[in-house]
């Protein structure tokens, strides 16, 4: 069993709970992952920092929320399909928060400002795509 998966069983062990919800467990996998992360992510000429939550483009650092920052990761994880809005306020956000799909534009366009437009494309009605 490699260590990460005994850390896991072992924060749970410790919470003393028998059910769990799924938020709890992607929680407490983030949570335990979080010292084996990679701490930049680069894409062409767009550097993410984990550390400092910052998008950097040509040289031009920007820090930004969390959110917005985990939406642009997750986006370029799955460069070049098409993710819809649905599975977005699912993966990014989480089940148990109430977004609707106009927050979801919102950092979408906050997020174009930053690395440019062309960098994230809106296919209609359905979501968006990052295109590398």
């Amino acid at each position: 069993m490699s260590k990460i998966a005994e850390n896991i069983i072992n924060k749970l062990n410790k919470l003393n709970k028998e059910n769990f919800t799924k938020d709890e467990i992607f929680k407490l996998v983030l949570d335990v992952t979080k010292d084996n992360q990679v701490k930049f992510i680069e894409c062409g000429d767009i550097k993410l920092d984990r550390t400092d939550m910052t998008i950097s483009v040509k040289g031009k650092k920007t820090r930004v929320e969390k959110l917005s920052f985990n939406l642009l990761v997750y986006l370029i994880d799955n460069n070049g399909e098409t993710v819809s809005r649905d599975i977005l306020m699912r993966d990014v956000w989480g089940e148990e928060v109430c977004v609707t799909t106009r927050t979801i534009d919102v950092c979408i366009c906050k997020l174009r400002n930053i690395i440019g437009k062309e960098k994230i494309q809106t296919i209609k009605k359905v979501g968006y795509s990052f295109v590398k």
